[in-house]
């Protein structure tokens, strides 16, 4: 903001006497010196401006004494944060004999704006009580803007003659806004300011500058700020102020020497006063310098300005002329320059240029930019409309009109700089990699260009600016330096339009004129009838050929040596092939892929797939779609030759992996696109084809070492396409991982193992879906033919594909499944895998699951502690007669205190159906399971994230998804066998499912001899029920052994009672009725159940072989206590 600038002058007025003031709030202060009364409360002094500081709409004014009239000027300065209308305008008070300016006051003011695009302008108004007399309209709207500085002048002499004088500019280029006559008030007490609102613009008005005082005379004649050729025919001059049309307008003031004489038009605007335009009949001749001489040119004051003589060339700028210097794309959290975005331009010429006219585009808007110079070797800075108060002490600084606050996307984007031809003069894709810098791009810094002379450079010469403010808007940059661009471009490859059409694609920027030689390129031994290049970037060229080109067949394109980047270096690689191929699934397969690259190897830690050409044909990605989970991405142009790879990573990735052959950045892609516990990839053609997939994870690397980061996934074998598990693994180069190049694990893998259902599952009366264990062919997959239903149902009427991987399908049924019915699918061997081979296991139950009530499911075997590089394990069985659907169901620990479920966890998003007598086991990793314990029934586990377990202690609770708990262990690691010495990998069953979970005599290790686990089938200690029979207590086995060997390891205790209520306490004596065992004391009894005791002594030694006596003492409800003797054999090996 130009302000400030009159208060220079108030040193050689004479001492102010008590009527006059001035103020410039440069001490951050308006109670004082002067004084301003008022609403007080609703204005501030913000960056020594006078600011309105509301919250909501209304009026609120200030006041100061002010008590002269005669012969006297005001000035100040305003901005309108916004378009005035007669609901939001300032009123700036000259003259008013009340301090209140909201009520009734004799006086006179200013009012800027009213309702109406040709009403922005200064109203001058008499107020005598509650009357409002408009006296005067402005000449020119000088508030038509969202965004207004004005400097206004006013003055009256001593019989009422008032002259009005504003510059919309906010600067000291005073253009007459008319005069009146008006003395009806003769007397002032107070000068003020009021404003008037609606809730949006409730902070929207800035004053500054206020002087009233003597009439000061402008006696400063008008100079020649520059002389600037705009065409071979016009000048425009600048003076240092504004001048009167009648002499600046006088073509005989003018006179250019060789030959060119005095102008034929001389116009002085009324836009900016300060600038004549003139016109010559003789044109300027490019790269001449002239002279020019000037003189006679009045201000409005009278002042005549010196004679002036100074040269002057006509120059047409030319491509580069003016760069992109410097980004501010992200200008917060600020570091220490104005929170805005802002764009710097350098001029690279020997010539000064004016910008007027020229349009300054930001992705795909356009923005022209106004009367704005930059001289030869210096800047400009372009901002909003809102930035440039706080950026104009920045030098050369300029509001484009209409450029948003945000223009600048954070992430990156395409500029450019067009002159008023429409030529294009500078352009940048700016990306906010290029910081290589994370904390710098996280806000506050500016992009800087390093050499601005290397005129193409890309990333390679740009980056954040290293001055302590953030940026150096105006002035050289921090990062200077020479950078010229020595290296050799690439021909990337060729892409099939039509059989008449191809496009070249390059690395870099390349120059236009060799570009466009049709004579510069050979296609098939012929030149091209014309070529088109693609602006800004000129990183593409068309081909228009002569002949057309056949389907399938491979052909070369060779380009000239002639033929340079904008920088002059030949090309690197100046051949490409290229042919019109039909794509197939599987022509293009995923190969390598890390997606933990830290901590580092030896490669550079990002992330980055690669991907292989199965085919014979050279194929280009550009327009497919790469996703990641459910992220996708369009590729550029990404060329693959046959056998060739392709390695994609994100911006910073391709950059740090320059080195490696191949290698492509996609815009957009984040940086952790591979997730390191797994995810789906797909690529799709732009015919939307699934053209290859894979669904990876972590547990593939086979060797959990280098699972934890710095190691690529390898595939084995490319052309095994849909191989899991058994085609990849971890990479075994020392650098952790082979990109662009042949994997180091790479043989001949070919799948020939036959696939098979996995199970059935319910999505609806007349839906259920099939899943498999590996991607099925989506052909015979899709035919109904190829499966059935029994109890009636038959063959379904449709089928629903589950792409990519194609491992699910769901089947519409011709009629509902009926309640409580189990039905059987069977599924063809004519379904294939993708490899070919036909199905195995092809039938699978389903039905329509119900909710279970409490403990229809029942927690039945929890390995907590799990072996070295094992994981644990919840078992679960349904011991109900109903189907049940484990997808409704979660596991969870439980915050006793609280009474809550923590560590929620949902066992499955599909459905997971559970029949009657069936188990399931919940793990993070089933193969882990499956490798170290006995697995008659692999299908039966469920992959998923356990709920909080330790070692030693915790709680696991199953419940449905509504929190209804269907069952909860509180588990602890001496509910082991107490003769265990290492219960490291040994699981705890449960004896009987149909007696309590909380019944800790119900729970014992797993036997030895199922290696002390029995995941997905009946517990290696399972105990039947037995009937009492006659006797209320029975024992069985009648000889055990304690060995934990899986047989008779525990003695069981029956009882039956014909009534509740009875207690019992039970004592195990040996043969000479010592005693060995306190098993119970006060124990409740149900009226059936089984008491256990696993053979050993109160301090859990076992006890030694030989006959055991059991007493029991019962407590019958009505106080009567009998006693029963048994005996048992305790055996062993000797």
């Amino acid at each position: 903001m130009i302000r400030k600038s009159i208060l220079s002058l108030f040193f050689l007025l004479p001492l102010l006497t008590i009527a006059q003031f001035t103020d410039d709030f440069s001490d951050g202060d308006f109670t004082q010196n002067p004084q301003w009364i008022g609403d007080t409360d609703k204005f501030i002094v913000e960056n020594q401006m006078l600011r309105l500081n509301d919250n909501q709409a209304g009026e609120a004014y200030l006041a100061t004494q002010s008590a002269v009239l005669n012969n006297t000027q005001w000035e100040f300065w305003v901005r309108i944060a916004f378009t005035p209308s007669n609901n939001n305008h300032p009123v700036i008070y000259l003259v008013s004999d009340s301090e209140d300016l909201s009520g009734p006051l004799n006086g006179y003011y200013i009012r800027i704006g009213k309702d109406g695009t040709d009403n922005k302008r200064l109203y001058f108004y008499r107020q005598t009580g509650e009357t409002h007399t408009e006296i005067l309209a402005g000449n020119t709207n000088i508030a038509p803007l969202s965004n207004n500085r004005i400097r206004i002048k006013a003055t009256r002499d001593d019989t009422g003659n008032w002259e009005f004088f504003a510059d919309p500019t906010g600067a000291n280029f005073f253009l007459p806004q008319g005069t009146t006559f008006d003395n009806q008030h003769t007397s002032a007490q107070w000068f003020g300011v009021k404003c008037r609102y609606t809730v949006t613009n409730a902070s929207g008005f800035y004053f500054d500058d206020f002087y009233v005082g003597e009439i000061i005379p402008d006696i400063t004649p008008p100079q020649i700020n520059s002389i600037l050729a705009t065409t071979e025919n016009t000048l425009e001059v600048l003076f240092s102020k504004a001048v009167e049309p009648v002499t600046a307008q006088n073509v005989t003031n003018y006179f250019v020497n060789k030959g060119i004489g005095a102008p034929a038009t001389a116009v002085r605007s009324d836009a900016t006063p300060n600038k004549v335009t003139l016109t010559f009949s003789t044109g300027f001749v490019v790269g001449e310098t002239y002279n020019i001489t000037i003189l006679n040119v009045k201000d409005f004051a009278g002042n005549t300005m010196a004679p002036f003589t100074g040269d002057f060339s006509w120059y047409i700028p030319q491509r580069f002329d003016v760069v992109f210097n410097e980004i501010m794309a992200d200008p917060t959290p600020e570091v220490g320059l104005p929170p805005h975005e802002y764009v710097e331009l350098f001029n690279t010429s020997a010539f000064e240029i004016n910008l007027e006219g020229w349009t300054f585009r930001h992705g795909t808007t356009n923005r022209e930019i106004p009367f704005a110079v930059i001289p030869a070797g210096g800047f400009l800075v372009l901002t909003s409309a809102g930035a440039i108060d706080e950026l104009e002490g920045f030098g050369n600084v300029v509001a484009v009109p209409g450029l948003s606050a945000t223009a600048l996307t954070n992430s990156g984007a395409t500029l450019t700089l067009w002159d008023e031809q429409g030529e294009l003069v500078s352009f940048v894709s700016y990306a906010d990699t290029w910081y290589d810098d994370p904390e710098k791009a996280g806000g506050g810094w500016s992009l800087e260009k390093i050499d601005p002379f290397n005129f193409c450079g890309g990333a390679d010469n740009w980056r954040a600016s290293t001055d302590p403010r953030g940026g150096t808007p105006g002035e050289e940059n921090a990062v200077r330096d020479d950078n010229p661009d020595t290296t050799h471009p690439l021909l990337l490859g060729a892409a099939w339009e039509n059989p008449l059409q191809i496009t070249l694609y390059f690395s870099e920027t390349m120059d236009e004129a060799s570009l466009s030689q049709p004579d510069h390129y050979l296609v098939n031994n012929a030149h091209p009838l014309s070529v088109s290049v693609q602006e800004p970037d000129f990183n593409r060229a068309v081909l228009i050929l002569g002949t057309p080109l056949e389907s399938n067949t491979i052909y070369e394109v060779v380009l000239s040596e002639d033929i340079t980047d904008c920088a002059g270096n030949p090309l690197a690689v100046n051949t490409a092939q290229f042919a019109d191929y039909t794509v197939a699934p599987f022509d293009i397969v995923f190969n390598e892929l890390m997606a933990n690259p830290n901590p580092a190897v030896a490669l550079p830690p990002y992330r980055y797939l690669e991907l292989y050409n199965t085919s014979g044909f050279p194929i280009h990605l550009r327009g497919w779609t790469l996703t990641h989970g459910t992220t996708s991405r369009e590729l550029p142009f990404i060329p693959i030759m046959p056998g060739g790879y392709a390695v994609i990573s994100t911006m910073a990735g391709a950059a740090a992996l320059e080195e490696f052959p191949n290698v492509y950045a996609v815009p957009g892609l984040s940086a952790n696109f591979l997730t390191i516990g797994g995810v789906t990839l797909s690529l799709k053609s732009p015919q939307q084809q699934i053209v290859s997939f894979v669904s990876y994870n972590e547990s593939w690397y086979g060797d959990a070492s280098k699972a934890n980061g710095g190691w690529a996934l390898e595939k084995i074998d490319p052309f095994n396409f849909c191989g899991g598990s058994q085609n990849w693994k971890a990479s075994v180069d020392p650098r952790g991982g082979t990109p662009g190049e042949p994997n180091s694990v790479m043989g001949n893998n070919p799948d020939t193992d036959s696939p098979f259902l996995l199970r059935a599952g319910y999505e609806a009366p007349n839906r259920i879906s099939l899943f498999f264990n590996e991607p099925m062919d989506a052909e015979t997959l899709t035919n109904t033919g190829n499966y059935s239903i029994n109890n009636g149902i038959g063959q379904p009427l449709n089928i629903v594909l589950f792409a990519p991987e194609n491992r699910r399908v769901d089947l519409v049924l011709p009629q509902p499944l009926s309640p409580e019915t189990i039905y059987e699918v069977t599924v063809a061997s004519e379904i294939t895998d993708c490899a070919g081979n036909s199905l195995e296991g092809n039938r699978a139950k389903v039905g329509i699951p119900v909710m279970a009530d409490s403990l229809d499911l029942v927690i039945n075997e929890i390995l907590f502690n799990p072996p070295d590089r094992g994981v644990r394990y919840v078992e679960i069985y349904n011991r109900s007669q109903k189907i049940i659907d484990l997808k409704n169901y979660i596991l969870s620990s439980k915050d006793t205190l609280e009474g809550i479920l923590t560590t929620i966890r949902e066992i499955s998003t599909e459905s997971q159906l559970i029949f009657p007598g069936e188990y399931r086991v919940l793990t993070p990793n089933p193969e882990i399971v499956k490798n170290q314990f006995m697995t008659p029934n692999p299908l039966w586990f469920i992959s998923m994230t356990l709920s909080s377990m330790t070692n030693t202690r915790g709680i696991v609770v199953l419940a449905s998804k509504g929190q209804q708990i269907t069952d909860m262990m509180i588990y602890h690691e001496d509910m082991h066998y107490a003769l265990l010495t290492n219960k490291k990998g040994v699981a705890l069953e449960r004896l009987n499912y149909d007696r309590p979970t909380a019944d800790r005599s119900n729970w014992h290790s797993a036997a030895r001899n199922v290696g002390f686990g029995t995941p997905g089938y009946k517990n290696s200690q399972f105990t039947l029920n037995v009937d009492a029979g006659e006797s209320v207590f029975e024992v069985y086995p009648r000889v055990f052994s304690p060995d934990n060997d899986g047989v008779d390891d525990v003695l069981n205790i029956t009882y039956e009672m014909e009534t509740p209520g009875f207690t019992a306490n039970v004592t195990v004596y040996d043969s000479r009725g010592r005693h060995i065992r306190t098993l119970y004391r006060s124990e409740l009894l149900a009226t059936k159940g089984i008491l256990t005791w696993d053979g050993t002594t109160d301090d859990y030694q076992k006890a030694d072989m030989g006959i055991y006596i059991i007493f029991i003492e019962l407590f019958e409800p009505g106080g009567t206590v009998k006693t029963y003797r048994k005996t048992a054999v305790l055996g062993g090996r000797l």
